[in-house]
């Protein structure tokens, strides 16, 4: 007998006129037949591996960091960890499997650790969800009249813009603070992501902010912030420095 592998729907309304001669079966159990054992679900033991946890978070970024949009963005790339902001807390709550769970964790601390330079939905987005990028088009505008304008096109064959007083930067800044090697832009194509590094004495700034020395790591850079330095001890530093004028491809 041929095996019929479809249920026949006018069986199951009472209604079909074919009888056994009936092409489509008229059996659940003969459709069953050969197919590999099936086991339930113990949805139960599923529930006891969901985890919830409490995240802090600085209570200067909350409002602009507890938006819908960050909260998909942080449910996608967690892999699908519940979210819950509570911005008049400064807190996060987040579910789901240890990993998830885990994963959301790390996610929101980066994030939160990038934005102690300033809140954008461009960095939300380039440390959420990276997307490999082939050149970085990068235009300096000067904040100051001593500064001149510099443009550069950054690639994984030339991946950094030095900038310092000395001879050998590819931005020469001249500045009784500024260090030979001040700063460097680097861009890492894998990730779509403009970082600066910090290599000087007297600091680097961003967005008003001193980045962390080269050993604790480096920053994330978008479009429209401010990358200043020292301009003398009796100068503040707010306007020595540039504009940044960033575009991926």
């Amino acid at each position: 007998a041929v095996k019929r592998r479809t249920l026949c729907m006018h069986f199951l309304n009472n209604d079909c006129r074919w009888g056994e001669d009936c092409r489509f079966s008229h059996s659940r159990d003969e459709l069953r037949e050969g197919a590999p054992p099936t086991a339930n679900i113990d949805c139960e033991r599923l529930e006891s591996e969901l985890i919830t946890r409490v995240l802090k978070v600085p209570r200067r970024q909350a409002a602009a960091l507890m938006t819908e949009a960050t909260r998909r963005l942080l449910t996608e790339a967690s892999g699908g960890c519940g979210v819950t902001w509570e911005p008049e807390a400064a807190r996060a709550t987040v579910s789901g499997d240890p990993f998830q769970v885990d994963r959301a964790k790390q996610l929101l601390k980066r994030l939160s650790t990038h934005c102690n330079w300033g809140v954008s939905q461009a960095k939300i987005e380039g440390v959420l969800r990276p997307a490999e990028r082939k050149v970085a088009k990068l235009l300096l505008a000067p904040m100051a009249t001593t500064l001149r304008q510099v443009a550069a096109t950054l690639t994984a064959a030339k991946p950094q813009l030095t900038i310092g007083s000395g001879q050998a930067n590819d931005l020469i800044v001249k500045s009784p603070l500024m260090s030979r090697s001040h700063a460097v832009l680097e861009f890492v194509p894998s990730k779509g992501a403009l970082y600066v590094v910090d290599l000087s004495t007297n600091g680097t700034f961003l967005n008003g902010v001193r980045l962390p020395s080269h050993s604790s790591g480096k920053v994330f850079v978008c479009h429209g912030d401010e990358l200043l330095f020292p301009e003398s001890k009796e100068l503040k530093t707010e306007e020595f420095g540039y504009m940044v004028n960033l575009e991926m491809e």
